[in-house]
Parts: C-alpha cells; structure tokens; sequence
C-alpha cells in the first residue's frame, strides 16, 4: 500500500481529511498568505503564533 493510500485510510477511520500534492505548492500558498497579512486581511499576530495562538 502506497504512503498516500495508508495515510487517507488512517485520516478516514477517525473522520479527518487529509490533501496531498507537490512541495513547490506550499511555497504558492506561502506566498498567498503573506501578501493576505501584509494587505491587512489577517492579523499580525494570528500569522505569527499560528492556530494554537501561542
């Protein structure tokens, strides 16, 4: 069984969702995300400590 396959099984059984796709799309959604803090749409520190808030 493939990484991806075990991995999407394991997230299914407990009601999790999971996406999979190529490194260099993370660093689109990086990019994404900054211009969004830096034109205000998300707060400073929400971008800086993250979900936890810590």
């Amino acid at each position: 069984m493939k990484i991806e396959k075990a991995v999407r099984a394991w997230a299914e059984e407990r009601g999790y969702r999971v996406a999979a796709g190529d490194v260099a799309e993370l660093e689109e959604v990086r990019a994404t995300l900054r211009k969004r803090r830096d034109g205000g749409e998300i707060d400073a520190d929400f971008f800086r400590l993250g979900i936890r808030g810590k």
